[in-house]
This record gives structure tokens, C-alpha cells and sequence, in this order.
């Protein structure tokens, strides 16, 4: 950096690499792999420099407006004063490389907290192809007593659409268990794989090992923390796939929902735990598939559709037991396959097994989408506002069945909706956790008094509310100029 060296990279070797020394070592992604597309197991150099305060977790819940972010306290260690924290500040911006300033605050925070929730972010288009189009790219700063503004790493956040929220579920952070259920051993629990003498976090999955026989690999994945009304738009398992070794390259890994629970510590071949046994060897799972992965003899992440084992686990949530992955021909006749993927306590937590689940739930700010309703508005004047409706119930939306509305209330609550200041949009068909954007037109009361709009989806020749005017306030205040 200082130009006073040529820089011509560097290695990385053994420190003992005689015949004598210890044998075996780490397994190292090269940077030119492709790895599905994936980057997360690539040799990368990071670079601090300055003054840090502290860094932004990797969220695991993101809202249609914005991720719900944590940090670990700020510590001065320096002992100087003047680097005590006044407070925390969240800066957003769409470019990874940037300096927080007033144009990507997005709001002073207190210096005793540790967590916020964005509710500022544009979500991705309902027009878009994928449900996690648009990201941003977060920084928690930190206001010095000096008057200096502490920076941190960036951390890249991709937004789901309108009414939708993202949940990961990842590795043992995230409560999952896993373990290789295996037919050669079939009273050895294989919560690690030995490779070389060295207990491995790995998970195998195959057929063609002289050692374990045919493997399966268990896991759960909790789902504390989703609501129980949820609708579940999609859900997808990942799995990193570290080595394959196969002669065919014509394996298919099958998903199926585990009938029975297991503990990842005492789990076998023959047993679901130390005292209870499958009641048949290899894991108690459902018949049904559901989904097939093939080709995987290349490096990288390999995912699975799970949407409806988790809303059947979300409906029943005492049916969770857990999936297994197997191969779908694990005879001697079939493909020759085996692979390893990585488990919930491999040592990059960013490469551990994970869901992905995107829902929808009940709730008036999962309904409703209007960020642009005017904050002032002047009497006798009507407004023409973008409004994103989407159907967060299990049943799907008859074209015209319902319609976006709204009621404008005085602020002691008197209501002063007439027919001449509320027009009615008709909601077009929506299926489960679809939506639709359209054009509302709200003509202000006229009256010199402030006056609140909230809005509300009626049911067409019914009184019903989905949710109820009362709890639909995207509030936003008009006045007289």
C-alpha cells in the first residue's frame, strides 16, 4: 500500500512439509471455480483500515421494507475519551463502496442498543421475475464524542417484494441439527465423518464408500420465530456440496420429510436416538419426494424446493421431524455416487446448511404497500397515489371480489368519510401471497381540520375487512397548507 514493496502475492504452505511431519491439511477453493455462481467460498483478501466501531450481522429476517439488523456493542478500547460513543447511526446506500454521510443516514440510533429494524427500503417490483430482485447495502456507524463518524464493513441485504418476508434459517446459529445416518455402521451415530484419523463436519450422502456403505444425511430446521398464520410463497433448502467422488455423474439426491424426530448426537443407521429405534433402518421418512437435485459432482451450493414441508410445519408444527437426503437408486445396479456437503458446524458459518423461506402473514403492513401517500394535503384537491395490495391469506382473490378503499378520520376520531371524499379501486385476482400494484385516487375532505386516511380492502357486498380499517393506517396526516 505504501508502494515501498512490489507486491507479488504469497504463499501459502505447511510449515512442517517433510515425510516425517504431520500429514493431510486444509482443502482450499480456487478463485476461479465456478462454484454455481456462488462466491462465498472463494479466496478473498479483506482489507481494514482507519477506524472501525463495530459490523452489521448477517440478517436473518428481511421484511419487504427492510432487514431487522444487529450488531455487537461498541467498545472504546483506546482510552481516549473522545471515542466514546454518542450513538449508533444506520446508513444505507445501492453502491457497496460508500462513506456515510447525511445523504445515506437513515436514522440515529440510541448508544445502548444493539439492534434495529429498516422500514424505509423500496421493496422488489410484484413486476419481477425473482422474489429477492433488489439489495442494498447497509453500514453501522458510530458518532464519536470527538465528533468523528466510525464506519463499518458494508453489509449487502437483496429486499423481497411487497408483503413478503425473508427468513434464513442457517447451521447451528440457527438451531439446525444434522447428522450421516450410516449402513455400515449401523450402530455408530456419525455426527462426524473421519477422514485421515480427523473427525470431519461433513454430512455424506451415497453409495460407493468402502467405509460408511450407503449414507443418508438428517436435518431440522426450526421454525421458531415464523408466524403460525403464515403463507408460505416459497422455501428453499441449501446444501454446499464440498466433494463428490462418482464414476457415473448420473445420481439424483432425493428429498423426503422425516415421519419420525431423531438426535443428531445419537442417531444411526438402526436408531432415531439411544433409546428408540426407526422403525425402519435408514430413517422413517415419507415415500413422497419432495424434490430431486442431480449433477453434483461440481463445488458449490445445491438447493432443494421445500415450500411445502414448511407450511405443512408451520400448519402442525409438532409434524416438523425433519428431511433427509438419499439417493434415489442406492443399489449396486444404480449410479456409483457419494457426496460430502458441509454441516451445520462446518467452520464457515456462510457455507452451513440453510432454508430460505419467504412468506406472507395477515397483517395490516404485509397487506398494504403506499410509501408514497403525501404526508400534506390540501382540502377540496384529489391525490393520485401507487398502492401495492397483496393477498395475504391461503385463497385466492376473485377478480372484483374485493376492493381497496379507505375512511378519513378527524385526529379525535371523528370520521368524516362521505361519498363525495372515498372512491373505491376495484383489487384485480390474486392468488396466495400475490400482488398487484394500482393507482387509488383519494380526493381530500373538505375541511380546514386535520384529517387521517386509513385504508382498508372490503369484501364486494359483505362488511368483512382484510384486515380491519381500524388496524390499516399507512397513517399519513393531511392539513390545510
Amino acid at each position: 500500500m505504501s508502494g515501498t514493496a512490489a507486491n507479488h502475492g504469497f504463499v501459502l504452505a505447511a510449515k512442517d512439509e517433510s515425510s516425517t511431519g504431520p500429514l493431510g491439511g486444509p482443502r482450499y477453493e480456487a478463485g476461479d471455480g465456478s462454484y454455481g455462481g456462488e462466491t462465498s467460498g472463494i479466496p478473498r483478501l479483506t482489507v481494514t483500515y482507519g477506524k472501525v466501531g463495530t459490523a452489521l450481522n448477517s440478517p436473518t429476517v428481511v421484511h419487504s421494507t427492510g432487514p431487522e439488523l444487529s450488531w455487537k456493542a461498541y467498545a472504546n478500547t483506546s482510552g481516549d475519551t473522545g471515542q466514546d460513543i454518542v450513538e449508533y447511526q444506520l446508513h444505507r446506500s445501492t453502491q457497496q463502496a460508500f462513506t456515510p454521510s447525511a445523504a445515506t443516514l437513515i436514522a440515529p440510533i440510541s448508544s445502548s442498543a444493539t439492534t434495529y429494524t429498516d422500514t424505509t427500503a423500496v421493496p422488489t417490483p410484484d413486476s419481477a421475475a425473482n422474489e429477492i430482485g433488489k439489495s442494498y447495502y447497509y453500514q453501522i456507524a458510530v458518532k464519536t464524542k470527538s465528533g468523528e463518524l466510525l464506519g463499518s464493513p458494508t453489509r449487502i441485504v437483496g429486499i423481497p417484494k411487497a408483503g413478503r418476508t425473508m427468513k434464513i434459517i442457517q447451521g447451528s446459529q440457527g438451531g439446525v441439527t444434522d447428522t450421516t445416518l450410516s449402513s455400515a455402521q449401523p450402530s455408530t451415530n456419525q455426527d462426524t465423518i473421519q477422514s485421515w484419523g480427523v473427525g470431519q463436519k461433513w454430512l455424506s450422502v451415497g453409495n460407493n464408500s468402502g467405509t460408511y456403505g450407503t449414507t443418508r444425511a438428517v436435518l431440522k430446521f426450526p421454525t421458531t420465530g415464523i408466524p403460525s398464520t403464515a403463507t408460505v410463497i416459497n422455501n428453499r433448502m441449501f446444501l454446499w456440496g464440498a466433494e463428490t467422488t462418482t464414476g457415473t455423474d448420473g445420481a439424483l439426491y432425493e428429498l423426503h420429510a422425516l415421519t419420525r424426530d431423531f438426535t443428531e448426537t445419537q442417531a444411526t443407521w438402526n436408531n432415531a436416538t439411544s433409546t428408540t429405534a426407526w422403525s425402519s433402518a435408514g430413517g422413517d421418512m415419507s415415500p413422497a419426494v419432495s424434490s430431486t437435485v442431480g449433477r453434483v459432482a461440481d463445488i458449490g451450493r445445491r438447493e432443494w424446493d421445500a415450500t411445502s414441508l414448511m407450511q405443512g410445519w408451520i400448519d402442525d408444527p409438532a409434524g416438523n421431524n425433519g428431511v433427509a437426503v438419499k439417493l434415489k437408486d442406492e443399489s449396486s445396479a444404480g449410479p456409483q455416487e457419494r457426496t460430502l456437503f458441509l454441516s451445520a458446524e462446518a467452520a464457515d458459518p456462510q457455507l452451513r446448511p440453510y432454508m430460505q423461506v419467504i412468506y406472507v402473514d395477515s397483517t395490516t403492513e404485509d397487506t398494504y404497500y403506499a410509501p408514497q401517500t403525501p404526508s400534506r394535503m390540501t382540502p377540496n384537491t384529489t391525490y393520485t397515489v401507487d398502492f401495492t395490495v397483496t393477498n395475504t391469506t391461503s385463497a385466492e382473490w376473485v377478480a372484483g371480489e374485493r376492493e381497496l378503499s379507505y375512511t378519513w378520520k378527524l385526529p379525535d376520531g371523528t370520521d368524516v368519510t362521505t361519498g363525495g371524499n372515498q372512491l373505491a379501486t376495484p383489487i384485480p385476482r390474486l392468488r396466495p401471497g400475490q400482488s398487484a400494484t394500482t393507482r387509488r385516487r383519494s380526493p381530500h375532505p373538505s375541511t380546514r381540520t386535520r384529517a387521517t386516511s386509513a385504508a382498508s380492502t372490503c369484501s364486494a357486498g359483505t362488511s368483512a375487512r382484510l384486515p380491519t380499517a381500524a388496524g390499516c393506517r399507512p397513517a399519513r396526516t393531511a392539513s390545510r397548507r
